[in-house]
């Protein structure tokens, strides 16, 4: 985490140098459900180190990546976390944290003895899928590693997946972490536990022309 920890603390470096200004006194930070969950505590806590009184505005509505980043463009964004990097040279895109993924499955699924043994043939599949990021480096990487699959639902909710996950047949691919944090909560299991799954890269952008890049 030390990445993010120095990232976080060149965005907020001189927000108490600003302590009469309403703009840095507020920072607003858009990011998905489960990165708020994920990241949301550490970087308000390096934030509020700099500035105690400082208010931040959390925004978890999913939209369009282009409406997103007009939004940080305009300022009504100070920090946007994706998992899809933007290329936008009026923007600063950093890779913030390396997200390791596992496939999921239920504990009771009807195959596991072929599951175990990588036979992915007779399976269905869901996925996590937001407007941002429906055509990703990493989706493309994980059909390689799987082939070709059917996927019958998409969220944009892992902790719907999970539920859809523990109650069927269907594998899924989501967070390490999430297994890790949650797994006791649902009757799921991790079938792929070294890291042939491609990892999940969080980014954070926000934009260049920012006083608060300085």
């Amino acid at each position: 985490f030390t990445s993010l920890q120095d990232d976080v603390d060149k965005l907020v470096k001189n927000v108490n140098s600003f302590g009469q200004n309403d703009y840095f006194n507020k920072i607003a930070i858009h990011c998905s459900p489960y990165i708020s969950v994920r990241l949301l505590p550490k970087v308000s806590d390096a934030i509020w180190q700099k500035n105690p009184n400082c208010e931040i505005i959390h925004r978890s509505n999913f939209s369009d990546t282009k409406n997103n980043i007009h939004g940080v463009r305009l300022r009504m964004n100070d920090l946007f976390f994706s998992l899809k990097p933007n290329a936008s040279r009026s923007m600063v895109c950093l890779p913030v944290l390396e997200e390791p993924m596992y496939l999921f499955c239920s504990k009771q699924h009807p195959r596991m003895d072929k599951l175990i043994v990588g036979d992915f043939s007779a399976e269905t599949f869901v996925t996590f899928e937001t407007p941002d990021d429906k055509f990703t480096q990493q989706n493309f990487e994980i059909q390689q590693v799987l082939g070709e699959n059917i996927t019958l639902l998409k969220s944009d909710s892992y902790f719907a997946l999970l539920s859809i996950i523990e109650n069927s047949d269907k594998l899924g691919v989501m967070p390490k972490w999430l297994y890790e944090k949650f797994s006791h909560s649902f009757n799921v299991t991790a079938l792929d536990q070294e890291n042939r799954m491609p990892s999940a890269c969080i980014h954070l952008i926000y934009d260049k022309s920012s006083s608060i890049s300085s």
